[in-house]
């Protein structure tokens, strides 16, 4: 079986550790009017390999406590010396300082390791409400960065920051509780001062008189190989109504694989885009397309899609389920999503855009040529060095959505429940392949053995190869646990089509309410927890209770047999086509 062993994982070296203190008190300790002499030789150097290695991703040691105590109360400074700014990039992740310094604070040969610095988010928190604060710090920094750049269109200065801010990842800002809007709206007006500046007209004029004929509707997708994308975007447009719709599939990089050939052949049109951003730009505009949905999330990332979709490809564009958050793109004109997986009041709050509902959770997958259940009977559990017995908890939300709350509330389900298991497949390529694992695994451990909770009882999965494997993985488990504040989608379906029972909680916008949607669209709100303390005394019922396990099981092969709304493809692509024809037929008017 193919584990990481959590006790044999690779811990930086302890001389690494200490050279970064030496440094940072080099730093420190240098007169103001030299640090810049040191920065472009031997001291700079060592500097920028230190930060490129993975030690700032692991919690902190007890001997760092004194050089952090004393870097913080540098930076509480009014001007604090370029020397205290750079001792603070060696321990610290710019959320974590007591303020930040705006660029024109900065000396000119800091500046580019600054914002570079400034941009980075870290893929490992730790401690309970870093998520939070670092949501704060990053709508106070991109504020500023959007305000600066706003204001000065024609300096290299702010098209170089524009260029610079495409760079950072949005990730993290999903495992939180709050309103995003902020945020993404700063984000969006960043990404289209720096895709304006590189020549492309951003708004463009479609001819107000159309063709008479069916409603030409594009998707627009990275490619359309199998990916959970590809099975979310599929029932989009399979079934919808090919008498009222003509579609048309936008491939960003075309692959050849036969899930794209079968994905084309559920379309009237497929277009392999060619590869460079101006021809693809104007690809798609030839098209003359009434309605383009971006079935791809463009909010985590300044991807292809992304700087695509800041320009105004078609009369009505749409951002689905694939995007987490709002886009705040002032061109993407509607968001869909599904009654169930929108709070009651206050959702449009959340958006730039118009939202566009349907019944239900919003959700559905559709895997086209390939099985969507477990086509293979389940890992036997000796190969994982699991008794028959034990209670085996399973997770396959990948490491970034793992933050320091979630971590202890599984701590302490693990604590409830002697001798139970829990295993991890923190590391998901179609997230990321650069995940800090050895960082995420230490923090864990530390947890783990805070709550008196032996770390051998934590099975970690390296990446799994196909999807049909992953599923023989999890079958092997007796309860599957959703991650929150950030919810699960395809994985909890993974767990559902494995017949596990499956405990959620419950959220307060689209991306927290993903879980506790799917779980009322089968009519099993039984699992549902309203807050950390309910959904750790779900987890630890269904352990403790075999015959209520069976009841759940029992109800969860019911409501599959019954073709649960998450996998009725064609009644799903008649509520999308419903909501087309209102946004078509509302576009140009205040209620679109």
């Amino acid at each position: 079986m193919d584990f990481i062993d959590i006790d044999q994982i690779a811990q930086p070296p302890p001389g690494l550790w200490a050279a970064r203190r030496d440094l940072a008190r080099a730093w420190l300790d240098l007169p103001a009017e030299q640090v810049a002499i040191h920065f472009s030789a031997d001291l700079g150097a060592a500097h920028r390999a230190m930060l490129q290695c993975p030690l700032r991703h692991f919690p902190p040691s007890d001997a760092d406590g004194s050089i952090r105590d004393a870097i913080l109360d540098r930076l509480r400074q009014e001007a604090p010396s370029p020397g205290v700014l750079l001792a603070g990039m060696l321990f610290f992740f710019p959320h974590e300082w007591p303020q930040f310094w705006e660029l024109d604070q900065t000396p000119g040969w800091l500046i580019d390791h600054y914002l570079a610095y400034m941009l980075e988010t870290p893929s490992v928190l730790h401690g309970p409400g870093q998520a939070e604060k670092l949501v704060r710090f990053m709508e106070d920094w991109f504020g500023y960065l959007r305000r600066q750049v706003q204001c000065h269109p024609g300096s290299k200065l702010w098209q170089n920051v524009a260029q610079c801010a495409l760079r950072t990842q949005f990730l993290n800002s999903y495992f939180t509780t709050g309103n995003l809007r902020e945020l993404m709206t700063s984000r969006a007006r960043i990404l289209e001062h720096a895709v304006a500046a590189a020549g492309t007209a951003l708004d463009f004029q479609f001819s107000a008189a159309r063709r008479p004929g069916r409603i030409r509707v594009g998707v627009l997708a990275p490619d359309f190989s199998p990916s959970p994308e590809t099975a979310a975007a599929l029932p989009l447009y399979r079934y919808l109504d090919r008498t009222q719709f003509e579609t048309t599939l936008l491939a960003i990089a075309a692959s050849g694989h036969p899930m794209e050939r079968f994905c084309a052949a559920a379309a009237d049109h497929f277009v392999a885009l060619p590869p460079e951003p101006p021809r693809k730009l104007d690809a798609i505009r030839a098209l003359d397309l009434d309605i383009l949905l971006i079935a791809d999330n463009i909010t985590a990332v300044a991807n292809f899609a992304a700087q695509l979709a800041v320009h105004r490809l078609a009369p009505v564009q749409i951002a689905t389920i694939s995007s987490c958050v709002t886009t705040g793109m002032r061109n993407i004109d509607a968001r869909l999503s599904g009654t169930l997986a929108e709070p009651a009041s206050g959702a449009q709050d959340h958006y730039t855009e118009k939202l566009l509902l349907i019944d239900g959770s919003g959700h559905c997958y559709d895997y086209g040529i390939e099985s969507p259940g477990l086509a293979s009977p389940p890992l036997p559990r000796q190969e994982a060095g699991v008794r028959p017995d034990d209670i085996v908890f399973v997770s396959g939300a990948n490491g970034h959505k793992i933050i320091p709350e979630l971590e202890e509330t599984w701590t302490k389900i693990l604590a409830r429940i002697p001798g139970s298991r829990l295993m991890l497949h923190p590391v998901n390529p179609n997230w990321t392949s650069k995940f800090p694992v050895e960082a995420f695994l230490s923090r864990m451990k530390k947890t783990l053995e805070k709550q008196g909770v032996s770390p051998a009882r934590l099975l970690i999965f390296r990446p799994c190869p196909t999807r049909g494997e992953y599923l023989r993985r999890i079958a092997m488990a007796d309860i599957y646990l959703d991650s929150f504040p950030f919810s699960g989608a395809t994985t909890i379906l993974d767990a559902l089509l494995v017949g596990l029972p499956t405990v959620v909680w419950d959220g307060c916008h689209f991306r927290s309410l993903l879980g506790a949607a799917m779980m009322r669209e089968i009519d099993i709100p039984e699992l549902i927890g309203a807050n950390p303390d309910q959904y750790i005394e779900l987890a630890v019922r269904l352990a403790g209770d075999a015959r209520y396990r069976d009841q759940i099981k029992g109800k969860i092969a019911t409501a599959l047999q019954s073709s649960p709304a998450f996998l009725d493809a064609p009644a799903y692509g008649r509520k999308v086509g419903e909501a087309l024809k209102r946004i078509w037929e509302a576009r140009g008017t205040a209620s679109m």
